[in-house]
């Protein structure tokens, strides 16, 4: 029987082979977290921001490349400065308490940006700051809302989004020798936050919007100061959340848990209720609130039911001959998609809560205008990462009830396009930003025209004799229907009086409510 000669390394060779692999070895998120725990850094998984964290920390703010030993080591040395000022701030507080009330919280973020940032940029905040509302609003952004203070945890995330958007203006603004960002190249910093590119979401036509809401000082130049306000709000827009909360209606209706008690208040709803939805995944959602500073950022209409007829889709392929760049997003109208052209009675196929059939929703999207079940569209589809769902009803509106007056614009819009004019929203948020007139009425049959979401109910207002006629429907955005509450750059849509008039903004569903979505029929009494 032979002998198997053991190898061995050298201490050398070892030493080398483990200086290679720190070199190459890569954190993902679940592993640069539980690393951070490891170095006794807890619960920092759990932030509201800890995805822009993580990104911020991978090499070329590329997720996929992940977090290198270098930036590691980095974020440690970031936490540790921000654990010194946290627990110097409380032991000058008294008390012995481990959280930092708002009083204690302007001098914490002076001695943390300092730190972690040039002097002259920290004072710079500090003169954004000054008063009680700025103030009030970044404190906001990261103490939890049911406690109202800042907790260690929630100091050294602060710590680590700070120096991330620091990091990421430093590298727009470099070309530009400190003159701060640009309308043109603010972008770039935006996106290595992970944020999306504003230059390609939408056609680019949120560019100005979202530039005029960080540009405070109105000098068409972002300073450091600025971008960091900005982009903490874009990554985590709390404020948009409260106001939500403050509604009387919050968290939702009590009828989800019930089958028949949630049919019976979907029947409620009446021809012109205005349904009103808050997202915040996507890039374009996120970027239109901010530039709005609304939380609703979609709107549509519902429809008591009435016969419709035609030949499915006849129109549509027409318009996208014209405008092929749709016809990747574009839906068809098919039976089991829509009730464009749904001849059946009773409930939509495969919605399953009884007696809701007559209660349609007119919508316009990415996948065009239709007509749609609104239990399965809003509840019971696949979830468009909702927030919030409110209804804004119609008290009194007169010709609701004209199926014929109702009909003939339904017949004319449904299969239409989403907006393919490249100009359309951004003339709106200009106006809605008070920087621009409003956009012209649209001179084009509303048969042939594309649309956007909040345009789209305006036009049905308008169709109905609703809507003024000092109002375009060019000009309306999702925020407008919301009235007063909606957000400081809101234009409220104002109704003919004697002909309708809108009752308070209710809230049907939330997070909050603890029923996800999309959900089941809920069980019957």
């Amino acid at each position: 029987q032979g002998h198997l000669a053991r190898e061995f390394l050298t201490m050398q060779q070892q030493a080398g082979a483990d200086a290679l692999f720190e070199d190459f070895a890569r954190l993902d998120f679940r592993g640069f977290f539980g690393a951070l725990e490891a170095a006794g850094f807890n619960g920092l998984s759990s932030s509201p921001f800890s995805s822009y964290i993580f990104r911020s920390h991978c090499e070329e703010c590329d997720a996929a490349r992940g977090v290198n030993r270098c930036s590691f080591r980095r974020a440690l040395g970031r936490l540790l400065v921000a654990r010194g000022v946290f627990r110097a701030a409380c032991a000058e507080g008294g008390g012995g308490e481990s959280v930092l009330s708002f009083s204690s919280f302007p001098e914490l973020l002076h001695q943390v940006l300092v730190r972690v940032a040039r002097e002259e940029d920290a004072v710079g905040f500090d003169q954004l700051l000054e008063g009680d509302e700025y103030q009030k609003l970044v404190f906001q952004d990261f103490a939890a809302a049911e406690r109202n203070r800042l907790s260690e945890v929630e100091c050294g995330a602060m710590c680590l989004v700070f120096t991330a958007i620091a990091d990421a203006y430093t590298t727009g603004a470099r070309e530009r020798r400190g003159l701060g960002l640009s309308r043109h190249d603010y972008g770039r910093a935006l996106q290595r936050l992970g944020l999306g590119d504003v230059e390609r979401v939408f056609h680019g036509q949120l560019v100005d919007g979202v530039f005029e809401r960080l540009d405070i000082d109105r000098t068409s130049n972002i300073s450091l100061p600025e971008f960091w306000l900005g982009a903490a709000r874009l990554m985590h827009p709390v404020e948009h959340g409260r106001r939500l909360k403050c509604l009387p209606s919050w968290p939702g209706w009590p009828e989800f848990r019930d089958a028949e008690d949630l049919a019976r208040r979907i029947t409620s709803l009446c021809t012109g209720d205005v349904v009103l939805t808050s997202h915040e995944e996507h890039p374009v959602v996120r970027y239109l609130q901010f530039a709005l500073d609304t939380p609703w950022n979609h709107a549509a209409v519902v429809v008591r039911r009435c016969p419709l007829s035609g030949v499915a889709n006849q129109k549509t392929h027409d318009l996208l001959r014209r405008c092929p760049f749709r016809f990747k997003r574009h839906r068809f109208c098919t039976p089991g998609y829509c009730r464009c052209f749904d001849e059946e009675p009773g409930d939509f196929f495969w919605s399953k809560l009884h007696g809701t059939g007559d209660v349609m929703l007119l919508e316009c999207t990415g996948e065009g205008v239709h007509v749609y079940d609104l239990v399965q569209r809003l509840f019971e589809a696949p979830a468009g990462h909702y927030s919030a769902i409110a209804v804004r009803r119609l008290g009194k509106a007169a010709g609701r009830d004209d199926r014929e007056l109702v009909r003939i614009f339904l017949e004319k819009v449904r299969g239409s396009l989403y907006s393919t004019d490249e100009f359309e929203l951004r003339e709106a948020i200009a106006f809605e930003q008070n920087r621009a007139p409003a956009p012209q009425p649209e001179i084009l049959d509303i048969e042939c025209r594309s649309h956007f979401c909040s345009e789209l109910v305006a036009e049905f207002f308008e169709h109905m004799g609703w809507l003024s006629p000092d109002r375009s429907p060019r000009s309306v955005m999702p925020g407008d229907f919301a009235g007063v509450g909606a957000g400081p750059c809101g234009h409220p849509v104002q109704l003919l009086s004697g002909r309708a008039s809108f009752e308070p903004v209710e809230v049907v569903w939330s997070r909050e409510l603890g029923i996800p979505l999309p959900s089941g029929c809920p069980p019957k009494k």
